[in-house]
């Protein structure tokens, strides 16, 4: 039962996102990373890491869609996607502290 259970929940995560609206959210991603630098460099690092995060946020649920499409546990996909989002956004919060001179 909760082999079917795991199942139903993997096909529903992938049915939320079809390949174009999987490359449409990476590039809203990206762009909001890429917004976030920018304003850090501004001195906007409040702003900046909210966008940041919320942005990271985002992409944890594009990337344990993305694993679980390939074959991954979808429980074991969240949590790999949720690591590897967390040691981007710790790099990430650090550049732009280190930018700013904080």
């Amino acid at each position: 039962m909760m082999k079917n259970y795991m199942q139903h929940l993997k096909e529903r995560a992938i049915s939320a996102y079809p390949p174009k609206t999987s490359r449409r959210w990476s590039i809203c991603i990206a762009a909001a990373v890429i917004v976030g630098l920018v304003l850090g460099h501004f001195g906007q690092v409040n702003l900046a890491e909210f966008i940041i995060d919320f942005a990271l946020l985002c992409g944890i649920d594009l990337l344990g869609v993305t694993f679980a499409k390939h074959g991954v546990n979808i429980i074991l996909a969240y949590i790999l996607a949720a690591a590897l989002c967390f040691a981007v956004s710790v790099l990430l919060t650090f550049y732009i502290m280190s930018s700013n001179n904080l």
